[in-house]
């Protein structure tokens, strides 16, 4: 993978969570998506190294301006797609936090995936059904 740059405007590094987990039927279901920005300078968005997180659809924008939605549409049908691969991969899941990097010019980048994602962006973000989505389906 090439040296991503994936800092905002701001100089603010970031990075986008998205929390997919199964409902009670065993499909997956995107359960939150949060944007962790970092401390300016820094080169992670680590919300325990003094990050914070906002609402992905005003950062988008902010940041990419028209081209927004369609980013939002990439990583939600990204978001969609890895859960099956990793599972048959890896084995039977729950939950994955998938961590997605956007370059300037709007190109979606797979970071990491976790099996035990954190949680606290939801919160962070004010988004109380996600956070509380977040919590609750497990």
């Amino acid at each position: 993978q090439p040296f991503l740059q994936l800092s905002g405007s701001g100089g603010q590094p970031f990075d986008l969570r998205v929390l997919m987990q199964k409902d009670g039927g065993g499909r997956w279901t995107l359960a939150g998506m949060a944007v962790r920005l970092g401390l300016r300078g820094s080169l992670t968005s680590n919300l325990h190294g003094g990050g914070t997180a906002v609402h992905p659809s005003s950062f988008l924008r902010k940041q990419y301006g028209g081209a927004a939605e369609e980013i939002l549409r990439e990583l939600t049908l990204a978001a969609a797609y890895l859960p099956p691969l990793l599972e048959a991969g890896c084995g039977r899941l729950g939950e994955l936090g998938l961590d997605f990097g956007i370059d300037p010019g709007g190109r979606i980048w797979l970071l990491e995936a976790n099996s035990k994602p954190g949680r606290s962006a939801f919160t962070l973000t004010g988004d109380q059904d996600a956070a509380r989505r977040s919590a609750e389906n497990p």
